[in-house]
């Protein structure tokens, strides 16, 4: 599990302070019990990328899945030479890339 921000720029930036409370904002895993949530926070990393920036591409292995902790991420698929976003955008507390957690997933789309 991978979040948005990195833990120095989560404090300085106001994103919460740890893993467990970006896993606790997205509604994917309001279903699960306190000590579940515990589970998946222990495995989740705070990152954060510059705006535009790819996080995985059409083709790529899924190896992580996302909180979005702050920010928008479009979703964009190939149209011949060109890329198109499709126009799904998702904001903050959403869960996306669940791809990651079914074995050997390659990645069918790309997200900026």
């Amino acid at each position: 599990m991978t979040t948005a921000a990195t833990t120095a720029a989560a404090r300085k930036l106001a994103f919460p302070p740890s893993p467990l409370e970006a896993i606790g904002q997205a509604r994917f895993f309001s279903p699960l019990s306190p000590s579940q949530r515990e589970q998946v926070a222990s495995t989740a990393r705070l990152r954060e990328f510059p705006a535009h920036a790819d996080l995985y591409t059409i083709g790529d292995t899924a190896r992580c899945c996302y909180v979005l902790v702050r920010g928008m991420v479009r979703f964009n698929l190939p149209l011949g030479q060109r890329t198109a976003s499709i126009g799904e955008m998702i904001g903050s507390g959403e869960f996306f890339g669940w791809a990651a957690l079914i074995p050997r997933t390659i990645r069918s789309a790309t997200r900026s």
